[in-house]
């Protein structure tokens, strides 16, 4: 009961409200629990990192025969296809080994004529310029005697003959015609071109001029 005329009693106690009445946990269980958080952390992470190792070796344990029947499988085809190359090589020999006899009969002379002589080349004797053929002239004869300055071709340019050769007494040239081994060429002066009469007429390894006969040593015809 208070007194009238005075206020409120200030030290009178007061009921403790819902709020002031909870006990307060103490921060050194709350430190405590920090590690306990920290190791069932590192567990999982050890549990999950097991589980990803186990997964790989498991995966590589089943690509492991895999690739061991693939090479078998590849081994079989690696020794088939070697027979076949093997094959095809000896094919390839047999055909280089015939070629030769195939392309012999274009280097072959015609029948009666010598080999192709020292000398001579695809214009003409190397040695003697006044016994070549000129250019756009094809060879067709060539021959040399048992003087070593006699030697003479046969020319060709389109459908004309062209006889040129030297001799002891020097070179000669004319007109000309016949075929294979046989020709007559007209003997012009080499200064002047005039004809000079003379005649030369080849046989084979025989020839003439103005009749006196004469043999060549060696012939090739075309």
């Amino acid at each position: 009961m208070t007194t009238p005329g005075f206020g409120t009693n200030h030290h009178e106690h007061k009921t403790p409200t819902p709020v002031s009445g909870q006990s307060h946990q103490p921060q050194s269980e709350q430190r405590n629990l920090v590690p306990i958080i920290c190791a069932i952390a590192i567990l999982i992470a050890l549990v999950i990192a097991g589980l990803v190792i186990w997964y790989d070796v498991r995966s590589t344990s089943q690509q492991t025969p895999n690739t061991s029947d693939t090479s078998e499988q590849t081994a079989p085809q690696e020794e088939a296809a070697a027979p076949e190359e093997t094959a095809t090589q000896e094919d390839g020999e047999a055909d280089e080994a015939e070629a030769p006899s195939e392309q012999a009969p274009g280097t072959s002379v015609s029948a009666g004529a010598a080999d192709v002589p020292e000398g001579l080349t695809a214009a003409g004797w190397s040695d003697y310029p006044e016994a070549r053929c000129q250019q756009g002239e094809d060879m067709i004869f060539a021959a040399h005697g048992t003087d070593p300055d006699s030697h003479i071709v046969i020319c060709e340019k389109q459908d004309s003959l062209f006889y040129r050769g030297v001799w002891s007494s020097g070179a000669a040239f004319g007109p000309a015609r016949g075929e294979g081994d046989s020709f007559s060429a007209t003997i012009l002066d080499p200064t002047s071109g005039d004809d000079t009469g003379s005649v030369l007429n080849i046989r084979g390894t025989d020839y003439d001029i103005d009749g006196e006969a004469g043999e060549f040593e060696d012939y090739w015809p075309r």
